[in-house]
Formats: C-alpha cells, sequence, structure tokens
C-alpha cells in the first residue's frame, strides 16, 4: 500500500513554521546579547562611578581631617557633609560630624542627632575611643538641658567604655580629660585632678592646641575654687588662659579669683 505524501499545503505550513521558529531563536539570542552587553556596561559603570566615589571621599575626609585636628570645626563640618553623600553609614565620619556641630556650630540638636546616628554603625573594636566619646557628649548635653536620667545613663555607657580603654593602655588625652570629668561630677575630686593632669601631660605632647587641655587646667582651677584654694584656682585659670587666652569664661572666672584674693 502507497504510503500519502504530504500535500503541498502541509509542506508550506511546516517550513513556514520551522523558518518562524529560527527566526524566534535568532530574535531570543539577539535580546540576550543584548542585556548581557548591557549588564556589562552597568557593571562597568558602577565600578568606575564606586572608584570615583571612593576617590572623593579620601579627599573631602583628609581636607576634613586637616581642619577637625586644627579644632577649626566649623570649616571642617562641610567637608565632612559632603562625605556623608558618599558614606552614609560610615560611623566614624558622623561622629566627627556630630562634634563639629556640638563644638563647632554649638548645635546641640544636631550633634544630638549625629552622636546617636554614629554609635549605630561605629565598632568597639576598631572605634571604642569614639564611641565613648559620642556617649560622653550625649551625656553633656543631656546635662545642659537638665535631663538627669538621660545624662547618667549616657555618662555610665561612657564610663564603661572609658575604664576599658585605660585597663588596655591606649587612653590618649581625650579620653583621660572625660575621666576626669566623669570622675568631678562624681565628686570625687582628688581621682578626677589626677585625671586631668594625665590629660594636660598627654595633651600637650598628643595636641597642645585641643580646647580639652585647656580646659583640664580651668577643671582643677575649679575644683580647687569650690574647696577654697583661691591660690591654686589662680595658678591653674592662668595656665587655661595662657593656652585660649580669648575664652571669656576662663577670663572671667580668672579676674573673679584675683578680686577674692584681694
Amino acid at each position: 500500500m502507497v504510503k500519502p505524501q504530504p500535500s503541498k499545503l502541509v509542506m508550506s505550513v511546516r517550513f513556514r513554521s520551522a523558518a518562524l521558529y529560527q527566526y524566534t531563536m535568532r530574535i531570543k539570542n539577539i535580546y540576550i546579547i543584548i542585556l548581557l552587553f548591557l549588564f556589562l556596561f552597568h557593571c562597568s559603570k558602577s565600578q568606575v562611578e564606586m572608584a570615583r566615589d571612593k576617590e572623593n571621599f579620601a579627599k573631602l575626609t583628609t581636607q576634613g581631617d586637616i581642619l577637625y585636628n586644627d579644632s577649626d570645626y566649623v570649616s571642617a563640618l562641610p567637608y565632612f557633609l559632603k562625605a556623608e553623600k558618599i558614606a552614609p553609614k560610615d560611623g566614624l565620619l558622623l561622629y566627627k560630624i556630630a562634634f563639629c556641630y556640638d563644638k563647632g556650630e554649638k548645635d546641640l540638636v544636631n550633634a544630638k542627632k549625629y552622636y546617636e546616628r554614629s554609635l549605630k554603625f561605629l565598632k568597639t573594636n576598631d572605634h571604642i575611643s569614639e564611641m565613648a566619646g559620642a556617649y560622653f557628649n550625649l551625656g553633656v548635653i543631656a546635662q545642659r538641658k537638665d535631663n538627669f536620667e538621660e545624662k547618667y545613663n549616657h555618662f555610665a555607657a561612657a564610663y564603661s567604655l572609658l575604664s576599658k580603654i585605660e585597663e588596655m593602655g591606649k587612653a590618649s588625652g581625650i579620653d583621660f580629660f572625660r575621666l576626669g570629668y566623669y570622675a568631678m561630677d562624681s565628686k570625687q575630686y582628688d581621682l578626677s585632678i589626677k585625671y586631668f593632669k594625665k590629660a594636660i601631660h598627654a595633651l600637650s605632647v598628643e595636641n597642645p592646641n585641643h580646647f580639652y587641655h585647656a580646659g583640664a587646667y580651668f577643671n582643677i582651677g575649679k575644683i580647687y575654687w569650690d574647696n577654697n584654694d583661691i591660690k591654686q584656682a589662680l595658678s591653674y585659670w592662668k595656665k587655661a588662659l595662657d593656652l585660649e587666652p580669648d575664652n571669656a569664661m576662663y577670663k572671667e572666672w580668672y579676674d573673679k579669683a584675683l578680686l577674692e584674693q584681694d
């Protein structure tokens, strides 16, 4: 029996179907190639942008650090704020921004916000001193606002970290100043003087122009003043004024002590 042959119509349909399939696969392959090219281009562009951001971040933070280390916090702040747009989760950068707002701009609202943000990203092993500083300065801000419970909690956290730094033998002049302040606030005056003197010794080497250097002299003088030792108070306040001759508060207390002495 002779097997029937497909009609010309069936053959035509089959041919068209095969051609359509090949055309579809060709289009699909071209589409995949285009997508792959776009992906590679995007990755390449991202790498270029990342490299550019890294370079810009380094330039901004380097310039900011020069001013920051020279205690010019107002001038350092704009550089750090630009760097923040590149690295908004850099804990150390956020701490420096907070410090600039706190000690430079005297903007306690933004200082508090950035200290709190910095604590979310700072790591104990790498930046324990900055963490202690954030808690300490939050405590001082709370003290200024008469929020004593918040002050106590922040100071307790700062003291815990500062004690660890001291135990490790890594305390800086700034750390010693904060330990002295905490002891003074706790009315442990002998211990406070001990820490402030350590701060003076360390800062005279590390950063003589840091305001904590003069601040340590002033606070020792204040302890002597509160204990009616005007002569010693005058001696330390004079040293504070030698470091910061334009500090109105230091001059006011020094002049007051001179009048009391007379």
